[in-house]
């Protein structure tokens, strides 16, 4: 999965949190999960196939736990880059975990056929450790993707197949469906989440590149938004300057409450990658148009800035909105 700061680790190890996310959005705010009910899990995964090894971490794993049982298993991660083979790793992280509970039952239940003696060693139950009345406890994964450019890959296995030249495999091979929820698209956050730490978390996230649009969410929220929401919320946008401030104010050398300056530095790192970032898309259109030995087309949209815009949205689409 993509990789995760040990402050968004922090953020989703807290319950709350972490019900919070899941009632929101996959329940559509209703309170399905309660936080009092997760316990958190082992978040690794394993796996033996030929005796070799395989292991893969997620970035939380919680289970809803009801009189001391496990009844559900919820996988948190979060991606902050496009992964085109995403549901697949989901998938294996998925099932890692019903085998890890198969090699559990498996255990248990050969323990007891061998205690039994009107049982045959050589008996399916006893090969395998499953029985016929034998269930598993529901695994399901939340990925939050937190990047400004939207998801544009498989949330299914079969939008990854291609079934060009064997379409009669498509009712052969079960679907598999990723849940996926791309945090710049959501539009009511208000509403969705209770906690107010997410809310701000996702709320801030959402207007890191529109400098009005997160001063006024400051001005009406600032004297709320918590320490953590802002750690977190650096290390989604890579500013340096702004986990720099924090850590300082953690270890007593500046103003914890200082929000504001904070913020300004936020604003400012998210400024300046947005304008490196342009610069580096000019340069690759105008390295295009002189390949294509369009001098007039190059000359033209050094001075007129809609013309560029036009020019930009046609050979680097995805990278538009820097000049919008």
């Amino acid at each position: 999965m993509g990789k995760t700061d040990i402050s968004q680790m922090k953020f989703m190890r807290d319950a709350r949190h972490f019900a919070d996310f899941w009632n929101g959005l996959v329940f559509d705010g209703k309170q399905v999960i309660n936080h009092e009910d997760l316990t958190e899990i082992n978040p690794v995964g394993l796996a033996v196939t030929k005796g070799r090894k395989s292991k893969k971490t997620a970035d939380m794993v919680m289970g809803k736990m009801k009189n001391g049982e496990v009844f559900s298993i919820l996988i948190s991660e979060n991606q902050l880059e496009m992964d085109y083979g995403m549901i697949i790793r989901v998938h294996l992280r998925e099932m890692m975990e019903y085998d890890k509970q198969m090699e559990r039952i498996a255990k248990k239940n050969k323990r007891a056929i061998k205690e039994q003696s009107n049982q045959s060693e050589n008996s399916g139950e006893f090969l395998y450790g499953m029985r016929k009345q034998d269930r598993l406890k529901p695994v399901s994964t939340l990925v939050l993707y937190w990047n400004k450019n939207p998801w544009d890959g498989a949330k299914s296995l079969h939008e990854l197949l291609d079934f060009s030249e064997a379409e009669e495999m498509r009712n052969l091979i079960s679907d598999v469906r990723m849940n996926l929820v791309d945090i710049d698209q959501i539009d009511d956050e208000q509403n969705l989440f209770n906690d107010y730490e997410v809310r701000d978390l996702v709320a801030l996230f959402k207007r890191r590149n529109d400098k009005q649009s997160f001063k006024k969410y400051v001005d009406d929220h600032g004297d709320n938004v918590h320490e953590d929401t802002i750690d977190v919320l650096s290390s989604l946008v890579s500013s340096p300057k702004l986990k720099k401030l924090i850590e300082d104010s953690k270890k007593g050398k500046g103003d914890v409450g200082n929000m504001c300056l904070a913020i300004d530095q936020l604003i400012e790192d998210g400024e300046k990658k947005g304008s490196t970032e342009a610069t580096t898309v000019i340069n690759n259109l105008n390295a295009q148009l002189i390949s294509e030995k369009r001098y007039d087309d190059l000359e033209r949209s050094t001075k007129d800035k809609a013309y560029q815009y036009k020019l930009v949205k046609k050979y680097f689409p995805e990278k538009a909105k820097l000049f919008a």
